[in-house]
């Protein structure tokens, strides 16, 4: 019995496979090594595990993991997953790697996460190479859920959204001044806050201040990050994360200006995962 997990800062999507039988999905929250202790992991493994199953039935673990690209954090992860599954053999990848396998199996293409946060890489079909890092939320992750996020918040708190706008986003966000600073700066998970007006920004993007707001987010995005790789003229991009995909078209706007182009778009790189360790076994 093969456990797959793909992890980003907010949710974890697990399934279990059987002789190439999809068993079972579940989902937990996401368990980056930089926001969660390993006494939490480790209550969140033991108690989310569907009761029809059984930790020591399951024999090999593929955890994908925003956070888990070092390798101090991939045997911290490993340590924990070990205390739950003694039977496991337990295998460790960064997020990037995860997306890469569901995007392209074992063909190539640049490969890009766009959800709460940002990663990008260029899969050869079989190892990522990473030309510009991912420096999270506070340094970086230009593009992401939270960044646009945050973005968003500053405008509106500046006075520089239009009224109409502005209007729309105060009977949305239901928070003051007071609220957002103690979300951001006082409270745990403040991406997961800021990512969280994501909605507003989809079901508004036809106004115009909103939408520059985003082009400006993915020009930046593309910029520092995708037009580094020496393989983007010549490659596909493929895009995981749920701001991605619902935010695709814009997206799209954004890389084909730079000279490239979109693969495809993928939501839930579990999906992906499952036909690869499928195809795999």
């Amino acid at each position: 019995m093969i456990l797959i997990a793909d992890s980003g800062s907010s949710k974890t999507s697990w399934s279990v496979i059987d002789q190439s039988k999809h068993i079972v999905s579940y989902n937990t929250v996401g368990l980056n090594p930089y926001h969660i202790s390993d006494t939490r992991i480790l209550d969140i493994l033991k108690n989310s595990l569907p009761k029809e199953l059984l930790a020591n039935n399951v024999k090999e673990i593929f955890f994908y993991g925003a956070g888990c690209k070092l390798e101090p954090m991939a045997q911290r992860m490993r340590s924990v997953f070990n205390q739950c599954f003694t039977s496991a053999v337990i295998h460790v990848y960064s997020d990037i790697v995860g997306a890469a396998r569901a995007l392209y199996a074992r063909d190539s293409g640049i490969v890009t996460i766009v959800g709460t946060g940002i990663n990008t890489g260029f899969y050869n079909g079989d190892s990522i190479e990473n030309r510009v890092p991912s420096l999270g939320y506070i340094l970086g992750d230009e593009g992401s859920g939270c960044h646009l996020g945050k973005e968003l918040l500053r405008v509106w708190q500046y006075g520089e959204l239009p009224n109409d706008i502005a209007l729309k986003l105060s009977r949305f966000a239901k928070v003051d001044l007071s609220a957002i600073l103690k979300n951001v700066y006082s409270e745990g998970n403040p991406e997961r806050f800021l990512s969280g007006f994501v909605p507003f920004i989809v079901q508004n993007i036809d106004h115009p201040y909103i939408k520059t707001l985003v082009d400006n987010a993915f020009a930046v995005f593309v910029e520092r990050h995708l037009v580094k790789y020496p393989q983007f003229p010549k490659y596909g991009v493929g895009v995981v994360g749920s701001v991605g995909f619902v935010l695709a078209q814009r997206l799209k706007i954004a890389v084909e200006k730079r000279g490239g182009k979109v693969d495809k778009f993928l939501q839930y790189p579990i999906e992906g995962l499952i036909d690869f360790h499928k195809s795999e076994l």
